[in-house]
Formats: C-alpha cells, structure tokens, sequence
C-alpha cells in the first residue's frame, strides 16, 4: 500500500470515533513529539488520541497508527485550554496498534509498506539478503576492517575526541537522491549520523 492508503486508515479511524459520539479536543493537540500526526478526541472524561508515529527495528522503518487512552487525570478533567494539558505519547494506555513497514528497493527506502506479518516476514527477507551480500556473519558489525576511519569521522561529526570505535553499533551506506550519492549513517549507543 502507498502513504497514501495509510492516511485514509488514519482518517477512517478518526471517523470511527467521531461517529461514537467523540468530539475533537483541539486543546491538548499542542506541541510536536516526533509524531506524523495526532488528532485528540473526547468523550465526557475520557480522552483518547489517534495518532501515526514512526518505529525502527534493526534499522528499517515502520509507519504506526496507534489508538491510545489519556492516562492523565489532569488532562481527562481539565476542558479548559492551557499550556498543562499535554498528553505524552510514551504513557497512552494502548488500545490499538498497526505497523506499517516501509519497503526499500535498491536500499532506498520507496512509497510502499506491507502491514503487520507480511511486513515483519519481507523485513526479515532483507535483513537476510543484506547479511549476505556482506559476506558477514554479524550484520551490525559490517565495516569492521574500517571502523578506526569511521570512529575518527564520528570523533569531528560529534566534536568528541575521547570517542572510541566499539561505542559504534552499525554503519551502513545509503542512497541520498537530494545528494545524488552515497551517504554512510553511523548508529552509536547515543545518535544515529549522517556522514557525507
């Protein structure tokens, strides 16, 4: 399926709510977390939140559409609008959860995503595949002969002397169409970096 279709399950989601008598409450949609997007509804007390949100499993991406419950008394009581009515997305009681994995061709990621097995089994494909192609038995651990120069790459990146190579947990090289060339992410223990 395209984004596109994922928006629509999105909205239909939404749509589903509303028709149970759920009202928008615009007065906790302030403030951005990361989130794709989030629509907040109410009904009486109870506030629930629609919302599509990114998620990484060994290095891939997946769109989420999540349903969760306000778990914040204040929030739930309050009809008001202030600045103290945030909802965070990491305490939602969850109700429902959708994964939407991004397919990549070529190792670049596409406008296509499978749900939930399908998905996670084609993730798994590539992640076989990718290991292969290596000539690797560790994955995570492709650029070994060549993590001094990436540690040293990381060390001005983060402006960290003191940086050492085994804090570095995977390196991979992708295709950036803004660039027209080759990029290598770096994930440490703390960031994930782009170098040129």
């Amino acid at each position: 399926m395209k984004f596109a279709e994922i928006n629509a399950i999105f909205t239909q989601k939404v749509a589903e709510y509303i028709a149970q008598g759920y009202t928008i409450n615009a007065n906790t949609m302030a403030g951005h977390q990361g989130e794709i997007g989030k629509i907040d509804l109410r009904k009486g007390e109870e506030v629930i939140r629609v919302l599509l949100d990114t998620e990484h499993f060994h290095f891939r991406e997946a769109v989420v559409l999540i349903v969760g419950r306000n778990t914040d008394e204040r929030v739930a009581k309050s009809t008001e609008r202030g600045w103290n009515e945030t909802i965070w997305n990491n305490r939602l009681e969850i109700i429902e959860k959708r994964t939407f994995w991004q397919m990549q061709k070529d190792y670049r990621e596409i406008d296509y995503y499978l749900e939930g097995e399908s998905g996670e089994q084609a993730m798994e494909k590539s992640r076989e595949r990718a290991k292969a192609s290596c000539g690797s038995e560790n994955p995570d651990r492709v650029f070994e002969g060549v993590e001094k120069l990436i540690a040293k790459a990381v060390r001005r990146h983060l402006n960290r002397p003191g940086f050492k190579s085994q804090n570095i947990r995977k390196v991979w090289k992708s295709w950036s169409e803004d660039e027209g060339r080759y990029i290598y992410k770096v994930q440490t223990l703390k960031h994930t970096i782009v170098l040129g």
